[in-house]
């Protein structure tokens, strides 16, 4: 019996010296792979700052250099948490004289002329028939007399006619005299709404308002409002208008927060101002 219950207590204190040792190994392991776990995890938070903030930045870039030249304002305030700019999604060249047989027809600045043919274009043949609202745009200078957000130089395109086969011509609703031409006979075809991209609520937000003469006063479009990234602590956009004969500049601070994580972005895009 003795022999018996010697044997039980020793391995009590087996399993308890074990268990003891068990304990010190697992403490020994998690101090060294803890500086390795939580290295893997700072890795994988700046990465998904880093790609949330690249695509957004992209976006922005992309989308921006896409403006109607001379169409990129911020609000009156002159805030730079946000900015606002008229989208180009087609153009090409109008025609300003006659064919060798002496037809075709041109683009008569001396007259409210609601037609004319195209010679090269790129993307006109997405909005024919595409019963959405769509404006031609000729010469914008952003300037009283020839301001696009005031329809200054802006024609209504009616979609149901235009054509961009056998041959390409542009037909507006109503008859338009263009206040100026393009030295380079360009149009542009924006839609009926501007861009705007406002930093707030720790995010980017993008909307499509109804395009307004005036710039906004506050930039939240909350019916319109999509968001572009998330986790944002600070941003800004800062406009250096072009000057003739050269490119707008466009400066975008951007800041993400995650986890601990912070990352700092800076990105510059020109906008073309030739008109």
């Amino acid at each position: 019996r003795r022999g018996g219950h010697a044997n039980t207590v020793f391995t009590l204190i087996e399993m308890i010296t074990t268990i003891v040792i068990l304990g010190i190994l697992s403490g020994v392991v998690a101090t060294f792979f803890k500086p390795a776990v939580d290295s893997y995890v700072d890795v994988a938070n700046r990465a998904e700052l880093s790609e949330k903030a690249d695509t957004a930045i992209r976006q922005l870039s992309r989308e921006l250099q896409t403006a109607l030249p001379n169409s990129v304002r911020s609000t009156t305030t002159g805030s730079t948490d946000c900015i606002e700019f008229l989208p180009v999604v087609a153009g090409g060249r109008y025609r300003v004289k006659p064919n060798s047989t002496g037809g075709g027809d041109i683009l008569d600045f001396a007259i409210q002329d609601s037609a004319f043919d195209v010679l090269a274009s790129e993307g006109l043949s997405a909005i024919v028939g595409s019963g959405q609202s769509f404006h031609v745009a000729i010469f914008n200078l952003g300037t009283p007399g020839a301001n696009a957000y005031n329809g200054d130089v802006t024609a209504t395109i009616d979609t149901a006619r235009t054509t961009v086969s056998p041959a390409q011509a542009i037909r507006l609703n109503a008859g338009k005299q263009f206040p100026f031409f393009s030295p380079r006979n360009r149009f542009f075809v924006i839609p009926d709404h501007s861009v705007i991209y406002h930093c707030r609520n720790n995010g980017i937000y993008r909307s499509t308002p109804v395009i307004a003469a005036t710039a906004p006063a506050t930039c939240q479009h909350t019916n319109t409002e999509t968001l572009v990234v998330d986790h944002v602590t600070a941003c800004s956009f800062t406009y250096t208008p072009a000057v003739d004969q050269r490119n707008g500049l466009i400066s975008i601070s951007l800041q993400l927060s995650q986890n601990n994580e912070t990352l700092s972005l800076y990105q510059e895009v020109l906008v073309s101002n030739v008109p």
